[in-house]
């Protein structure tokens, strides 16, 4: 696994971007599966999607979106609604370039689900049968840190991590660095007692 690059300021919200037509903004995709036809879906069901999504938007308050949907043998569907620099008014592009933070978490839970499905792997397997060092390791499962649920300590609150990132905000951790500062503490409760959003969890989950 590559290292991990934390980001110590907050983003601001300006996206970096390249400047489409004013089509673009409705055509396919060009990023598509083999299975995916590049036409669109059909037009009723991107109706259905243009509404839902800009009432969602507005309703969250969030400045610009992109969305996209592939569907195998139908077709694709991407749009781009809002602004993409809220100083500027500039609208939003399907090209633009934003930073994807934890939405990685998402293709982290699904790499192992398909190894499920392929029958490699349970879900209930303990992550010690893969990771070793891990706090309780032998009664936290897949399934525990897929959810959320494992009990362990998150990393990022440890204040030996939250010094090594402040005084070099560019450094890259690796997996096993990044672990290290939350194994060193007790993990925060039973597995499977209850929620915590973690690193740590996701971290150990892909490693």
């Amino acid at each position: 696994m590559p290292p991990i690059q934390h980001r110590a300021r907050r983003e601001t919200g300006h996206a970096q971007r390249v400047h489409p037509t004013a089509a673009q903004a409705r055509t396919p995709h060009r990023f598509v599966d083999d299975d995916c036809p590049r036409h669109e879906l059909d037009s009723a069901l991107t109706s259905r999607l243009d509404q839902a999504i800009e009432k969602v938007r507005r309703q969250a308050g969030i400045p610009g979106v992109v969305a996209g949907l592939w569907m195998p043998g139908k077709g694709s569907y991407v749009r781009a609604t809002g602004i993409a620099d809220t100083a500027s008014g500039e609208p939003m592009n399907p090209n633009v370039f934003v930073r994807i933070g934890s939405e990685t978490k998402t293709f982290t839970v699904t790499a192992p689900l398909e190894l499920v499905d392929d029958g490699r792997l349970g879900l209930d397997d303990p992550i010690s049968d893969y990771v070793r060092h891990v706090p309780n390791g032998s009664r936290i499962t897949l399934r525990h840190l897929a959810e959320m649920r494992s009990g362990l300590f998150p990393y990022t609150d440890d204040a030996d991590f939250q010094h090594d990132l402040l005084s070099d905000p560019t450094r890259a951790f690796t997996p096993q660095q990044v672990l290290a500062y939350g194994f060193k503490h007790k993990n925060t409760f039973a597995p499977g007692a209850q929620f915590q959003y973690s690193n740590t969890q996701v971290v150990a989950l892909a490693t």
